[in-house]
């Protein structure tokens, strides 16, 4: 696991390493540093290539001698581009693939590792149920590499944080409602905020905690929001339901079109819970680790963390059925108290380093270091990137070049074509869903968004 020590490196040489990512997805923090890191603490020279949707692969592969597969690509999900894939496939160097919410139809992640010919797969699947996602018949010769869904962010705001007695909110949360299909666990990210802002509305207990989509909070903002809470809410990632070939999601899909009346305990009970608690992915989320270096206190479900964090020591738990809400409300307002367990917290999960990073990327450089050879003298491939002022927001003017830092490659800030109900509508189809009707209705729309701003002059 890269949280332990990593593997020895097998090799001396800097080898030239392409990282294939989602451009779309800069804009989470989390990804944004999590690709960023690659570059900064590899060895070895890293670039970066948009791989999704209708991205064209403009430059030869082979000039580089490793290519990595970003989680952020959502393999599952059929989002890599087909010219990436093809010439993916045919590329004769070590391959990696970096997977999250492998829950989420792992027979075609299987697929996509046979076709693509992926030599290593970094997961977050415990050893024990490795088996129930990626069977050893569907991924021969495949070797897996343990690691977790996150770490300790190495870019933090550089102002200071304040002190928890000068925070405004005691509590601060961001969550969603996750689909039926993927199960209990992923239903608590939902339950904890909606039980917890009515106790602090019913109490007069500064807050802010949200869950609608529209309230989500990207970019570094997201440092800022977690840096004016006491402490934020949490609970364990992941689901501990397989949709091992996305026949659950297609059962729950059908009867919410066909029985509109059933209730949402009812589809659970009928077509989800047969399948819960077969394995347990029960894992420590990157929000955690990104508020442990702010400084900022944990309130979180009673869970294990991933045996990152304890309870009462790094934490403060809350049980599932809210028995224990008294409590945990005269811990938070105890500011002394909270302080502690912050730099406690600190202490034990970002001094000491073994959460960093670097320790990550040092275990996918040892991956590549056993596998690969210098391919030789190579050319150069040259890519155009902007800088908008007033807020020094860099994007890619030529998207399918590599590039020496994962960015976006549209000019933000974005506004979306869709506004309140219509939005609300399209984000609550399914993902594959709204992928095929962007690739169908997308020339229309970026039509449509010129007209508007040759309207508007925005």
């Amino acid at each position: 696991m890269a949280a332990d020590a990593p593997t020895p490196p097998c090799g001396g040489e800097r080898l030239d390493v392409l990282v294939l990512y989602d451009a779309n997805s800069v804009a989470t923090e989390f990804v944004a540093q999590h690709l960023a890191a690659m570059r900064r603490h590899s060895r070895h020279h890293v670039h970066f290539a948009a791989a999704t949707g209708d991205r064209r692969a403009d430059f030869p592969l082979d000039l580089y001698d490793a290519l990595i597969v970003h989680f952020s690509v959502r393999m599952p999900f059929d989002r890599l581009s087909p010219q990436f894939a093809e010439r993916i496939g045919a590329f004769d160097g070590p391959k990696l693939l970096m997977i999250q919410d492998e829950y989420d139809m792992p027979a075609k992640a299987c697929a996509w590792i046979r076709q693509l010919g992926i030599t290593v797969v970094f997961t977050t699947v415990p050893p024990e149920f490795r088996h129930a996602f990626y069977p050893a018949y569907a991924v021969p010769g495949v070797e897996f590499r343990r690691c977790l869904t996150g770490y300790v962010p190495d870019q933090l705001p550089t102002e200071p944080v304040l002190p928890i007695a000068e925070r405004p909110y005691w509590l601060v949360y961001r969550g969603r409602k996750l689909p039926l299909w993927y199960g209990k666990l992923a239903r608590e990210k939902f339950e904890i905020g909606v039980r917890m802002r009515a106790v602090c509305r019913e109490r007069g207990i500064p807050h802010d905690i949200e869950w609608d989509e529209d309230k989500r909070i990207t970019g570094r903002q997201w440092f800022a929001h977690l840096a004016r809470g006491r402490a934020t809410l949490g609970s364990e990632s992941g689901s501990n339901v397989v949709d091992f070939d996305g026949s659950i999601r297609a059962a729950v899909q059908a009867t919410l079109r066909q029985r509109p009346g059933l209730s949402e305990e009812e589809i659970y009970a009928s077509h989800v819970a047969p399948f819960e608690g077969r394995v347990r992915m029960n894992q420590i989320s990157p929000k955690i680790f990104e508020a442990i270096a702010l400084r900022t206190g944990l309130v979180l479900f009673e869970g294990d963390y991933s045996g990152v964090i304890r309870a009462d020591e790094h934490f403060i738990p809350l049980r599932k059925d809210f028995a224990n809400i008294e409590d945990v409300l005269r811990r938070v307002a105890d500011a002394a108290h909270v302080e502690g367990m912050v730099a406690r917290a600190y202490e034990d999960v970002v001094a000491g380093g073994r959460y960093a990073y670097r320790r990550f990327v040092a275990d996918v450089d040892a991956a590549i270091d056993c596998r690969a050879r210098p391919r030789g003298p190579r050319g150069w491939v040259y890519a155009a990137v902007r800088c908008d002022a007033p807020d020094r927001v860099w994007s890619a003017i030529t998207p399918h070049m590599p590039l020496t830092w994962p960015m976006p490659h549209r000019d933000p800030p974005k506004r979306p074509l869709l506004t309140g109900r219509w939005r609300e509508f399209w984000l609550g189809l399914p993902e594959g869903t709204r992928q095929a009707l962007i690739r169908v209705l997308g020339p229309a729309a970026r039509l449509a968004v010129r007209f508007r701003r040759r309207l508007t002059g925005r």
